[in-house]
């Protein structure tokens, strides 16, 4: 299953609110080192003084018993935009979050639902449900927790990106926060700032700030989702 957001704006609002980005971030060496034994015993033992013909060649160790323990690869990780790497990692990495989502027809639904909400325009009536908050309402929360679940994992098991690439850093940060973004997108005054930004293109700090006074409604969950965006900002590097 796959939900990367395209959150363009995000990087807009990110610059400001005066988000920094650090370009130093770790890189996780992991041990591809499969621990074999090569040491089998391959010298004669036998008497050859005894006349006895006793060699004990069913001593010599031809045991591979321990070669497969350590040869499962851990799963690659990928940039946002490679589908088929992405699709192989979750396949590997998010089985189970996954498989629970799709396996539940409301969860899938919800997948399919919010992926359509990307290009819906908001309602003229403020007070109407968002396209976003019909989505929720119609999986109820057991789906939704596994759609959390399932889109979570694949930020922070499948993603990594190079150092300075802001669209791949935006798209994994706003994955590690989905609950926070999809609560943004359920709510018309969020969504609103949300829509402002990217018309505006706001790439300052009084752009910024006129598209959430337009909206102080959903300037709280607005607010929740930029702390955790900002929190995550470096951590598929």
């Amino acid at each position: 299953m796959k939900r990367i957001f395209a959150v363009g704006i995000v990087l807009a609002l990110a610059a400001g609110c005066g988000t920094t980005t650090n370009g130093g971030g770790g890189t996780t060496t992991q041990d591809t080192t499969v621990a074999t034994d090569t040491t089998s015993d391959t010298g004669t033992v036998g008497d050859t003084t005894s006349g006895t013909g006793d060699t004990k060649s069913d001593t010599k160790d031809t045991s591979t018993a321990d070669v497969k323990k350590d040869s499962t690869a851990a799963p690659t990780k990928c940039d946002p935009k490679n589908n088929a790497c992405m699709n192989t990692c979750v396949a590997s990495a998010c089985a189970k979050e996954s498989g629970a989502c799709m396996g539940d027809a409301k969860c899938s639904g919800a997948l399919k639902c919010l992926n359509g909400c990307q290009t819906a325009p908001l309602p003229a009536d403020p007070t109407a449900t968002t396209c976003s908050q019909k989505c929720i309402d119609t999986a109820g929360q057991t789906a939704m927790d596994e759609f959390y679940a399932a889109q979570t994992c694949m930020g922070e098991n499948c993603i990594t990106c190079k150092a300075g690439d802001q669209n791949c850093q935006a798209a994994c940060a706003s994955q590690l926060c989905i609950d926070s973004l999809v609560a943004c997108e359920a709510g018309f005054g969020c969504k609103s700032i949300l829509t402002c930004l990217e018309t505006e293109k706001c790439q300052d700090q009084a752009c910024f700030t006129a598209c959430m006074n337009k909206f102080p409604d959903g300037q709280t969950d607005f607010s929740n989702f930029v702390q955790c965006y900002q929190t995550n900002a470096n951590a598929c590097d």
